[in-house]
C-alpha cells in the first residue's frame, strides 16, 4: 500500500503548491474544455443549534466515479446538483437545469441556482444567499492566503480549499436570526469526467480555536487500497502544513441507511482518526445527515481529543461517502 501511496504522489502533484499561498486568481471557472465536472463548496462547522453546521454543495454534471455519481437521480442533460446542508434542511438536496434554472457566469463569479443559492466573487470577499423553506442564510466571506490542494493530476483533476473568515446571519422558519463570525472553507474542484475507482471517502472541518482550522481526508479506491490520507493545518496568518505520519482512521460502530438511488450505505456513528503527536480525535455523530454532498452525505459530530498537546472539544463537519 506505501508503493500505491508513492506512485499516487508522483502523479497528484501537490506538494509544491502547498507550499504557496492563495493565488485570488486561481480560476473557478464552470464547465469547460475537457472539465465537464465542477464543484464548488462552502463549509461551516460548530455552528449553535439549530443549525450545528452548513454547507453549500455545487457539482456541476453527472460525475462517473461512484463516489460522486448520482446518474440514477438524473432528470436532465445538463445537470446543476445543489445542496443547502445543514441539520434543519436535511432534505435540501435539488437537482437543477443548468440553461433552464441557473445563471452561470463562465468565470465563476456569479452563479445562481434557482431561488435555492447565490454565491457571487468579489475582488476581496464573497457573497452568499442560500433560502430553503427552513431557513434563510446570509454569509460574507473573506479568503486568508492559506490554502490546500487535495489534488493536482495536471489535465485531469485539481481539488482546492482555502482558509476563509466569515460572518452572517442565520435565521430558521419561525424562529429568531443570529450572527455568527468564525473560520470555514471556500472550495473549488475541476475533473475529467472519468470513472475514476474511488470508492471510500471521508473529509472533516475542526475549527481549533479563532485562528486555526484543521482538515481531515481519507480517500480509497478498490479494494481499500488507500489513494490520500492526510491532516491538513490552517491558521489566519497565512501557515499552512500537510501531514500524514502516522495516520490512523478507525471506525467504531455504524448504522445503515439507504440513499436515495436505493444504495445501502454504512454511516459511522461513532470513530477516531489521529496523526502522530499533532492531533488525535474522538468523534460521536449527531445524526443529523444531510444526503446531496455527491452521492453521499454531510452531517456534524461532537469530539474530544488533543491538537499539539493541548485538550480540545467541539463540534466537527463531516462528509461520508461509502460506495
Amino acid at each position: 500500500m506505501s508503493l500505491l501511496h508513492n506512485a499516487l504522489g508522483l502523479i497528484n502533484r501537490t506538494h509544491e503548491l502547498n507550499r504557496r499561498p492563495f493565488d485570488a486568481n486561481t480560476t473557478i471557472a464552470t464547465q469547460h474544455g475537457r472539465f465537464g465536472i465542477i464543484h464548488y463548496g462552502v463549509m461551516i462547522p460548530g455552528l449553535p443549534e439549530p443549525f450545528c453546521f452548513f454547507d453549500a454543495i455545487v457539482v456541476l454534471g453527472t460525475s462517473k466515479a461512484p463516489i460522486f455519481d448520482n446518474r440514477k437521480l438524473a432528470t436532465t442533460d445538463d445537470p446543476a446538483w445543489v445542496l443547502v446542508g445543514s441539520a434543519i434542511t436535511r432534505d435540501s438536496f435539488r437537482e437543477f437545469s443548468q440553461a433552464a434554472d441557473c445563471d452561470l457566469a463562465p468565470d465563476g463569479k456569479a452563479l445562481r441556482f434557482g431561488d435555492d443559492l447565490d454565491i457571487k466573487h468579489g475582488a476581496d470577499e464573497i457573497a452568499l444567499k442560500a433560502v430553503r423553506p427552513q431557513a434563510h442564510i446570509e454569509l460574507t466571506i473573506r479568503p486568508t492566503a492559506a490554502v490546500s490542494h487535495f489534488a493536482h493530476m495536471l489535465g485531469v483533476y485539481d481539488h482546492w480549499s482555502v482558509l476563509c473568515e466569515y460572518e452572517g446571519t442565520f435565521t430558521p422558519t419561525g424562529g429568531e436570526t443570529f450572527t455568527q463570525t468564525g473560520l470555514c472553507t471556500f472550495e473549488y474542484a475541476r475533473a475529467v469526467n472519468l470513472p475514476l475507482p474511488f470508492r471510500f471517502f471521508t473529509y472533516q472541518i475542526l475549527n481549533i480555536d479563532d485562528n486555526t482550522q484543521v482538515l481531515f481526508t481519507d480517500v480509497r479506491a478498490t479494494a481499500g487500497l488507500p489513494v490520500s490520507r492526510y491532516v491538513y493545518v490552517r491558521r489566519t496568518d497565512g501557515t499552512a502544513t500537510v501531514h500524514s505520519s502516522g495516520f490512523h482512521h478507525e471506525v467504531l460502530a455504524t448504522t445503515t441507511v439507504t440513499t436515495p438511488d436505493g444504495a445501502k450505505m454504512e454511516l459511522p456513528t461513532r470513530f477516531r482518526w489521529s496523526c502522530g503527536d499533532l492531533v488525535t480525535i474522538e468523534g460521536e455523530t449527531n445524526g443529523d445527515w444531510a444526503y446531496g454532498l455527491a452521492a453521499g452525505y454531510a452531517g456534524s459530530y461532537r469530539y474530544t481529543g488533543t491538537f499539539e498537546g493541548e485538550s480540545i472539544d467541539g463540534t466537527g463537519y463531516i462528509e461520508w461517502i461509502e460506495r
